[in-house]
């Protein structure tokens, strides 16, 4: 939208077909026009949703950006084609990006003293007691005044015995706790992932539980922390876990895994394995069988079919996952066992077939989860940066293998 556009149906003061939008200070309002509201608004939504504030925030600055603007006695050339961008760039200097800590409750997670997972950590409060107030005396500015009932709020994350704290990096404090969910949801994947050895029973000692076999609602109390912020949120969550799942020893071999749903700078290559470490978390925790084998080859599928690929899909997947896998398994024997597998997915997607034995679901899991370790360690694919730049290298190797 453009200035001259902008100067159309915006107004800063009541007119007659006008609707009030905001009072931006005691002497300023701005105004639209009736018929234009829903333009406007779609015009602000648009330029927020590519941002990272809360929309009230992002409402209220980009509208006191837009009239300064057409306050200026003197502008210029990109302010009258594209004024939005110019706003944006304001309000994000108003609103620079800081680290923030979030600490959730949580239950269903035991540990001993404390163990990190990539770039979370899950703290027994009983053993570490001084961990917020040293947070809270780093970061918060000693001349801000803390409410009574937030020091409440926040004395009260203690009175759960387990918390997890994750770090992110945002302009407020509620992207703040809306990132820090997303995160907890790749924690959970990637813990599934890593325990997942389809054995249903232990008998040594625990060292971490997820969960517990009914459903739980747990109320998270949740604070974000960050130098001269502090902020709070209830948020009432479910957690449901089929069964109590465990991990006696870390698996060196997802370490790569691990960094990758803890690092924000990724190329093609590693966004698409986040998002199969997504989707296979998601397939491990799925309770109906079909639907979780499905979600399992549908990662497969994202990593190793070209979105162009019309015919041999089924030979193409076999194959590659054949070669990829060759240092553990015979390459035959995985595409006899592939083409099987992949029949099934077939018969569930195109012939609504809704049983599926149970190994089948565990030996896929088993496929997909040491693909994508072997994609993240072996040499031969773990520097590579787009997925076309797999897919040759997939298709070499397969010729040199002689899979036709």
């Amino acid at each position: 939208m453009t200035l001259e556009k902008l100067k159309e149906i915006i107004s800063l003061r009541e007119e007659v077909g006008y609707t009030k939008l905001l009072t931006i200070t005691k002497d300023k309002t701005v105004y639209c026009k009736e018929d234009e509201l829903e333009v406007f608004l779609n015009f602000i939504t648009e330029n927020w949703n590519s941002s990272e504030f809360t929309f009230i925030t992002f409402e209220i600055e980009f509208l006191r950006g837009i009239v300064e603007i057409l306050e200026k006695e003197s502008i210029s050339v990109d302010e009258e084609n594209n004024p939005a961008a110019e706003v944006k760039k304001n309000i994000e200097k108003k609103y620079p990006k800081k680290k923030f800590s979030v600490y959730d409750k949580i239950i269903g997670i035991e540990v001993e003293n404390k163990e990190e997972f990539g770039k979370f950590t899950i703290y027994n409060i009983e053993k570490n007691m001084n961990i917020l107030e040293k947070e809270i005396e780093e970061n918060i500015d000693k001349k801000i005044d803390i409410s009574t009932q937030l020091k409440e709020r926040i004395q009260s994350i203690k009175e759960y015995k387990y918390i997890i704290r994750v770090e992110v990096e945002t302009r407020e404090p509620e992207i703040a706790f809306k990132l820090a969910e997303e995160e907890y949801k790749n924690f959970f994947n990637m813990l599934f992932i890593e325990d997942f050895k389809a054995i249903f029973m232990y008998i040594k000692p625990l060292k971490v539980v997820i969960a517990s076999e009914s459903e739980c609602d747990n109320v998270i109390g949740r604070v974000a922390i960050a130098k001269n912020q502090l902020a709070y949120r209830d948020q009432k969550t479910e957690l449901t876990r089929k069964k109590n799942y465990m991990i006696e020893k870390r698996d060196k071999k997802l370490e790569n895994l691990w960094r990758i749903i803890s690092n924000e700078n990724l190329n093609e290559y590693e966004r698409v394995i986040a998002n199969s470490i997504k989707w296979l978390g998601e397939a491990i925790q799925e309770k109906d069988i079909a639907t979780s084998f499905l979600k399992a080859m549908i990662v497969l599928e994202g990593i190793l079919k070209e979105p162009t690929e019309k015919k041999g899909i089924t030979k193409n997947i076999c194959n590659r996952t054949a070669v990829i896998l060759k240092q553990e398994y015979t390459i035959l024997n995985i595409v006899a066992q592939m083409r099987k597998l992949y029949s099934l997915r077939c018969d569930i997607a195109h012939k609504g077939r809704s049983k599926i034995d149970n190994k089948d679901r565990v030996t896929l899991i088993n496929y997909v989860k040491k693909v994508l370790i072997t994609l993240t360690t072996d040499n031969t694919y773990k520097n590579i940066q787009d997925m076309k730049e797999l897919v040759k290298k997939l298709k070499k190797e397969c010729k040199n293998n002689k899979l036709k």
